[in-house]
């Protein structure tokens, strides 16, 4: 690594030049951070465990989604389908532990979502064994089988869910033979995405591997769960937070356009249709 010792030290006078061409809202935030005013908020970024009650709010990404399924209930575009291909011999009932396990584990997969005096709330359900759907299809030619299991995918993944009834995982294992199996998943985007999908495969090769041995799990204590962030975010993001926020952003978009006019090689339709492709 070089170091460039030829470089003057800051001055005062050379702050304030530089400060000068600041604009009025960066300027004001750099005198707050000179002040020391936010020399220490380390506390206020700790996560804590939520309180001991019921119902808890939604984080606002929840909230999106909540708000977006209000607009059309049962709409199926906010599934999230994984379909994971096994292969050697199954043994189906630890993989069926290992997928209550994570029911278990994780409280956001066992939450439902209801209304409560305006406001969009989540439970936190008891955990419960999920029974794991077994389809067998080695009766099936091999010619026709592949086609069998994507339409058996895509009727699943667009199967509504909904948000008021748990869980909202569904699992199916699609048997080709023996030693060929596809295990099926779909949850709602309110709870899982993408990076989800990686953690959700991880833990379950760790805790198949270990109940098909009869061991214990391997996966330690989660220090917080998805409700304790969302408990936190909302506390977190108020008062002065969000109004430092929101007059900083003012002031940003401060005569902006009013619309953002991109154009587009196709009109949007009456009613949405969801066959968008890529």
């Amino acid at each position: 690594m070089k170091s460039d010792f030829s470089k003057k030290p800051e001055t005062l006078e050379n702050l304030r030049d530089r400060m000068s061409g600041l604009s009025p809202a960066k300027r004001a935030l750099l005198e707050k951070r000179l002040r020391g005013e936010f020399a220490d908020n380390s506390k206020s970024n700790v996560i804590p465990r939520r309180p001991d009650q019921e119902v808890m709010p939604l984080s606002f990404a929840q909230e999106r989604f909540w708000f977006l399924n209000q607009l059309e209930p049962g709409n199926p575009a906010y599934n999230r389908p994984l379909a994971i291909c096994l292969t050697g011999s199954l043994n189906v009932p630890a993989l069926e532990q290992s997928l209550s396990e994570i029911l278990r584990r994780h409280d956001v997969l066992r939450a439902t979502f209801f209304t409560v005096e305006g406001q969009p709330v989540q439970v936190i359900n008891p955990a419960e064994p999920l029974k794991l759907l077994v389809v067998d299809l080695s009766e099936v030619l091999p010619t026709e089988r592949e086609s069998q299991i994507k339409g058996l995918t895509t009727e699943e993944a667009k199967r509504p869910f909904d948000l008021t009834q748990g869980p909202l995982l569904r699992a199916t294992l699609l048997r080709q033979d023996k030693k060929e199996h596809v295990l099926l998943l779909v949850t709602h985007h309110i709870m899982f995405d993408g990076w989800s999908a990686n953690v959700l495969i991880r833990e379950i090769a760790a805790l198949y591997e270990a109940f098909s041995t009869g061991s214990s799990s391997p996966l330690p204590k989660l220090p917080i769960q998805y409700a304790d962030f969302a408990h936190w975010q909302r506390q977190f993001i108020a008062g002065k937070v969000v109004e430092t926020q929101l007059s900083y952003w003012q002031q940003q978009l401060d005569g902006s356009p009013p619309v953002l006019g991109l154009p587009t090689d196709h009109p949007r339709p009456p009613v949405q249709t969801f066959r968008g492709a890529t």
